[in-house]
């Protein structure tokens, strides 16, 4: 072996294990097949925490969030965008719902992405408030009153046809029903024939999630732009084309970061799209593995390098 730290490797051979079957795999975990799982079902977290398993959470890189149609009659008022943003309880649906370690996301740039000195979140902050339900209410009312409808027609949104983008819209679906009496039919179809719709702009409103693949909050921001392939949300702001286009001539970081914040805080003024929350993905460990990472960066998961068996 010529690689120059190989003596502070502690492994000798790493076996991966392909299987296909959620609770199967977490069996093998149980019976000491494999020593590290994922956590996918709330009743296998429940009893990996009863049994005092190493349990973990990590960031996964991911935004889940919203995707508005800024050209339909209806959604074209940035006041019901925002209205329909404000009254989600994004708290309750990460924290009853998912229980997965993911974090409600008032911000579209995802914490995993760095700023100067911090995140990019951080140093951005949050952007709106969560379950908002005051303002949510006085929004909607003056939205509607700004399209002249004294209610709106029914909403369809997009998802594909997974489990857990059925779990979270109809949580969605029933927390606009109770809190702005807004009325949303879910339409569940392959992500190939939803993004077919997106790209027609045959559509109201859609459940996307976006990710990272280099570490700056353009990978995120980006798809905001008038020009941008990613744009299925039909934004058009020429203030934040501006924005973009000057941090990325910009040379001095610090003032490049500032560009972008600001560029961040126009499209969530606008609520262009509606960030939900930033997802986790939650793991159990062997409590001999030792010094094992998962999601040390937004493109890598597993990290073995400083990993041992006590």
């Amino acid at each position: 072996m010529e690689y120059w730290n190989r003596n502070n490797i502690k492994l000798d051979k790493i076996t991966l294990k392909m299987i296909n079957d959620n609770s199967s795999a977490f069996t093998s975990f149980k019976a000491g097949e494999i020593d590290v799982v994922d956590i996918t079902e709330q009743s296998d977290r429940l009893q990996t925490d009863k049994n005092k398993t190493g349990i973990k959470s990590y960031n996964v890189g991911v935004t889940q969030y919203i995707s508005f149609n800024n050209e339909d009659p209806v959604l074209m008022n940035k006041n019901i965008r925002k209205a329909m943003s404000y009254a989600l309880d994004r708290e309750a649906l990460t924290q009853k719902i998912l229980y997965d370690g993911s974090k409600k996301a008032l911000g579209f740039v995802n914490p995993v992405i760095s700023g100067i000195d911090r995140t990019f979140r951080d140093e951005a902050g949050e952007l709106f408030k969560d379950n908002d339900l005051y303002n949510a209410k006085i929004l909607f009312a003056k939205g509607l009153a700004e399209l002249k409808l004294t209610k709106v027609p029914e909403i369809k949104i997009l998802i594909d046809d997974k489990e857990t983008s059925k779990r979270d819209a109809q949580a969605i679906q029933e927390m606009w029903r109770k809190k702005l009496g807004l009325e949303v039919e879910i339409q569940a179809m392959p992500f190939d024939a939803m993004m077919e719709k997106m790209m027609g702009k045959d559509y109201q409103l859609a459940l996307l999630m976006w990710t990272a693949d280099f570490n700056d909050p353009t990978a995120f921001l980006d798809i905001f732009s008038t020009e941008s392939f990613f744009n299925v949300a039909y934004y058009k702001n020429a203030d934040f084309d501006s924005l973009l286009e000057k941090a990325e001539l910009e040379r001095d970081e610090k003032e490049r970061i500032k560009m972008l914040i600001e560029a961040e805080k126009k499209v969530m003024e606008d609520m262009a799209v509606c960030p939900v929350y930033f997802l986790f993905q939650s793991y159990a460990v062997n409590n001999k593995v030792k010094g094992f990472v998962r999601g040390s960066s937004p493109i890598q998961d597993f990290d073995f390098y400083w990993t041992y068996i006590e």
